[in-house]
């Protein structure tokens, strides 16, 4: 087994008396792509938000790069969050700030950055999601799929060496998800390790070197896409066949 990265023993997670997790295990392997699948409310972006630490276990534990993220300090968080990229389904690009300022913003009001590593730090960012020339674009100026890029260029402005995705192809058209999906094998292929919350399958079996799907609080499958694709589970079969009806 490689270097773990994201590790989950054992964690639950309850809202109002119904579990969401129940006891869950999970590994992210150093380089892999770990895509989560599972219908809408079953707790793919609560796996997500404890991996963040936006979130605590009501039991167990996570670990984020061999150090726990659950049960310390928000210093403490903060520290492993510098490693990692978030990109939310939303997007949550701020409408009054330009693109550049968008993806510069946390670089600036957080970590007071010098301007001239902000300036290169935002700069590759966009090029590598291929909007080299978009920094001066309002977020009305542009596409659903581009301001998604956006979206990851904001995380990219970290260096991270984990991307957290939480449906990033909700909402885009065939072209514009195919283009995400490139992007993060774009970004798979310089080292990066992720994890993607999904429930679009072609995605999932496009990027995923595992896929896991959550049921009632637990993974009931964690295998590769032929695995999953041909597995004989019934609530796996019926929900790929769900999809592709």
């Amino acid at each position: 087994m490689g270097e773990k990265i994201v590790e989950l023993r054992s964690v639950s997670k309850a809202f109002h008396g119904r579990k969401v997790l129940d006891g869950v295990d999970l590994v992210l392997e150093k380089g892999q792509t770990l895509v989560i699948i599972g219908c809408s409310g079953i707790g793919k972006s609560v796996t997500l938000k404890h991996i963040v630490g936006l979130m605590e276990p009501d039991e167990g534990q996570v670990l984020v790069f061999g150090r726990p993220m659950s049960g310390v300090s928000e210093r403490e968080k903060n520290r492993l969050r510098l490693r990692m990229g978030m990109v939310f389904q939303s997007g949550a690009l701020f409408d009054f700030l330009t693109v550049e300022e968008n993806v510069a913003f946390a670089l600036r009001e957080k970590y007071a950055l010098p301007e001239d590593e902000v300036r290169r730090r935002v700069k590759e960012a966009l090029e590598l999601v291929g909007l080299p020339d978009a920094g001066e674009k309002m977020p009305s100026e542009l596409s659903g799929g581009m301001r998604k890029r956006v979206a990851v260029a904001r995380a990219l402005v970290y260096e991270p060496e984990l991307m957290l995705y939480d449906e990033p192809t909700a909402g885009l058209d065939p072209i514009r998800a195919k283009a995400m999906d490139e992007l993060v094998l774009k970004l798979k292929s310089q080292g990066k390790s992720a994890i993607v919350v999904t429930h679009d399958l072609h995605s999932a079996f496009k990027i995923g070197d595992r896929i896991c799907m959550l049921h009632e609080g637990r993974f009931i499958i964690d295998g590769g896409p032929d695995e999953v694709r041909n597995s004989d589970d019934p609530v796996v079969k019926r929900f790929i066949s769900a999809f592709y009806d």
